[in-house]
């Protein structure tokens, strides 16, 4: 129980008992509301933080390009099969996210050989931005992953 305690010399109370009363009781309904939302946000304070969003709610590739040139920051072609003579392929994209700047990787196989990995900044979306690789021949791939390492996209290629 709250007490409050009021000090008024005698003949010069301006308010009537009951309104005294009337204010003890408000102020102390007040104090309890207050008391209560304090209560409220200790309580939510020592909840278990929500697990972190997936990575594929915070981030989206609206298109992923394996090609061999890049023009005006854009792709010039689209392969899924080239020869050594290109010399080197570039993974081209377009990255929306909710949450920038981030940042993503461009991770290179050859067959199941991890064989290079470019961090690549995210400052804004829309985003457009690319890594290249020099190759040689067999089986290729390149994934997109999110800083969490999540895979958001990946493309396969064949380098003959």
């Amino acid at each position: 129980m709250v007490k409050l305690l009021l000090s008024i010399p005698s003949g010069l109370s301006i308010f009537s008992l009951k309104e005294v009363d009337y204010m003890k009781k408000a102020v102390a309904s007040v104090f309890a509301v207050f008391l209560l939302s304090l209560g409220a946000q200790v309580l939510d304070a020592e909840a278990p933080a929500a697990p972190a969003a997936d990575a594929h709610v915070s981030h989206q590739t609206a298109r992923v390009t394996v090609c061999t040139a890049v023009e005006n920051r854009e792709p010039v072609d689209a392969v899924t099969e080239t020869g050594t003579s290109a010399g080197r392929v570039i993974c081209w994209m377009k990255m929306e996210s909710e949450s920038v700047p981030t940042t993503v990787k461009h991770v290179w196989y050859a067959g199941d050989e991890k064989v290079g990995e470019v961090s690549l900044k995210v400052p804004s979306s829309p985003y457009r931005t690319w890594s290249s690789k020099n190759v040689w021949p067999g089986m290729w791939r390149v994934e997109v992953v999110s800083e969490s390492g999540a895979v958001l996209d990946r493309k396969e290629f064949k380098v003959n």
